[in-house]
């Protein structure tokens, strides 16, 4: 990380794998800030006792995997599971909280998802996350 930071300072090109792994990073701090907002209010509003231990749980899990997966440079496994957890996000805010948070979150993750500029995995995640919107 220290390198790809003296690479931007320096302004040298990125290689597209730098680049992704940059992205990552940046939607994983995001992801970081959502989720500290995100987990204390499963246990303050009125959600079954199965849904105060599986969101936060799976967060937790998914977010280590996605940072694993970047510190061994499996930066697409990383991007991967950085959408799972956006897309788990927007299902939760849906169906458990205020729908407008629902469709806040929805164009967040498909914004996310637009950041990578991949097109295969807008096709894909873009096209079910619309479709279930």
């Amino acid at each position: 990380m220290i390198t790809l930071w003296k690479k931007l300072k320096s302004s040298e090109f990125l290689s597209y794998a730098e680049l992704l792994k940059l992205k990552v990073s940046v939607v994983l701090f995001v992801l970081f800030i959502i989720g500290v907002l995100t987990v204390p209010v499963t246990f303050i509003e009125d959600f079954s006792l199965q849904i105060k231990i599986i969101t936060p749980s799976i967060f937790v899990v998914l977010f280590i995997a996605s940072i694993a997966m970047l510190s061994f440079n499996k930066v697409r496994f990383a991007m991967h599971f950085s959408i799972y957890i956006f897309i788990g996000l927007t299902v939760y805010y849906f169906v458990g909280s205020n729908q407008f948070y629902g469709y806040l979150v929805i164009f967040i993750t498909l914004t996310i998802i637009i950041f990578y500029h991949d097109i295969n995995t807008y096709i894909l995640y873009g096209g079910a996350l619309t479709i279930y919107g």
